[in-house]
């Protein structure tokens, strides 16, 4: 299945005015959504429209009188619209078009922002259907009270730990945030210096014996704000205070007997995620990345030179695809040997980058001897470029990174090159390999 999309752009501020799908297509599948935006670039209004409905038409919307607005057959025209302040900062209201008994438009405003504190927070909103809301805020501009017509309210306070809130003894929490909802359960986000949330906090069902009043997770970060730990739910060892909250006793998380946790090299990419029922390890080897699951089996993702996934192999064997480790290697159907002896995706891919001396992160790099051994970074999709023991006359190796070696043999032999299979996901034995030159 393909799609194609065309957009257009005002010329005097580059924002985007249109788009376009499925041009050419049938009406319903050909359309195009109009965009109106007022003088400091807002987005007023969004139209969609099939391609038997023209533009004045689109953007009539409900005062368009050839156009139902319960539409039949193939023709599509929805669109909403929305206001702001005088200064263009702040949303008022939006509108949308509704039905009538008979079938008509009847374009009515949906929701209405009706009053702002001096920071801009909302503090007063009404909707269609006669709900109205009422919000206040804390002095940092973080929600304090929300209320409505229909009886729901919230309260959220914040209290450091020590000064007001129990934490227990894990240094990490530095201050508590307590949540009282009419009708629900309470909840408590406990956070670390820089505000992040590391463990929330809910109360659990009222017949739980006194050790399981309290529900938990906790989530850990690293210093790059990565994601290490993730615990599954547990209870809380805490006893209940005398306004509800959790008084906890030593350090919370430690009672969290399940967790899911993530080990990343020095880029920053995932090696290790362990789960609570086994490990998957992550390696990569130029534009592929290989996924070794718990139970041992490894599957491939390959990208091109942008990134864009272009072949995902899965684990198992599964149609003679899959790759298990310190088992036979398994591609299309065929095992690739070295000397007789079957050996496994990880250690060919080990064995040629070894051969091929030029896992790079510079742009240009030379070998010992001062010959060319690589010309752009392999994450970009280079080639890397080396001298190989099993290539006669001087010949020598020209790897694509997703490891596909094509051998090149000097001009002056007169010899023509018979390629390796350069299809996304080929693999070839290198002794097979380094055969294909034909005279």
């Amino acid at each position: 299945m393909s799609e194609a999309l065309s957009v257009a752009y005002e010329a005097a501020s580059g924002l985007l005015v249109s788009e376009r799908i499925q041009s050419g297509a049938s009406v319903n599948q050909d359309l195009r959504t109009l965009y109106d935006r007022d003088a400091y670039g807002n987005r007023t209004a969004a139209y969609q429209c099939s391609s038997n409905v023209t533009d004045t038409q689109c953007r009539a919307g409900a005062t368009n009188g050839s156009v139902a607005q319960r539409q039949s057959g193939t023709t599509v025209l929805r669109y909403a619209r929305t206001s702001y302040d005088s200064l263009g900062r702040y949303v008022t209201a939006s509108r949308l078009p509704f039905a009538t008994t008979a079938g008509g438009w009847n374009e009515q405003q949906a929701t209405q922002v009706t009053a702002r504190d001096e920071f801009g927070n909302a503090t007063g909103q009404s909707a269609i259907n006669g709900t109205t809301q009422a919000a206040r805020f804390g002095v940092l501009g973080r929600p304090y009270f929300t209320k409505d017509n229909l009886g729901h309210a919230s309260t959220t306070t914040f209290r450091l730990c020590g000064s007001g809130a129990n934490c227990g003894t894990d240094p990490r929490f530095k201050f508590r945030a307590q949540t009282i909802t009419a009708g629900s359960a309470s909840s408590w986000t406990y956070f670390d210096v820089l505000g992040r949330p590391v463990m929330t906090v809910a109360q659990a069902f009222d017949s739980n014996p006194t050790t399981q009043q309290f529900t938990a997770t906790c989530a850990f970060t690293d210093a790059h704000n990565r994601p290490t730990y993730q615990s599954e739910p547990f209870f809380l060892n805490a006893t209940v205070s005398g306004d509800g909250s959790p008084t906890i006793s030593g350090a919370a998380c430690g009672g969290a007997s399940y967790a899911t946790t993530t080990a990343y090299d020095v880029l920053g990419r995932a090696l290790t995620v362990t789960t609570p029922d086994g490990t998957t390890t992550n390696q990569y080897v130029g534009l592929s990345t290989f996924v070794t699951n718990a139970r041992g089996y490894s599957g491939e993702t390959i990208v091109n030179p942008m990134g864009e996934a272009v072949q995902t192999l899965d684990p198992g064997t599964v149609n003679g695809e899959g790759f298990r480790v310190g088992g036979a290697s398994v591609h299309q159907g065929a095992a690739a040997r070295d000397g007789g002896a079957a050996v496994d995706l990880l250690e060919r891919r080990d064995r040629r980058v070894e051969e091929v001396k030029c896992v790079v992160t510079s742009v240009r790099c030379a070998s010992a001897a001062g010959v060319r051994a690589c010309q752009h970074p392999p994450d970009a999709g280079g080639w890397s470029i080396a001298a190989n023991r099993r290539l006669r006359n001087g010949a020598v190796s020209k790897t694509y990174l997703r490891h596909c070696i094509i051998p090149v043999l000097p001009q002056s032999l007169g010899l023509s090159i018979q390629l390796c299979n350069c299809g996304y996901g080929s693999y070839v034995d290198g002794h097979a390999l380094f055969a294909t030159a034909v005279p």
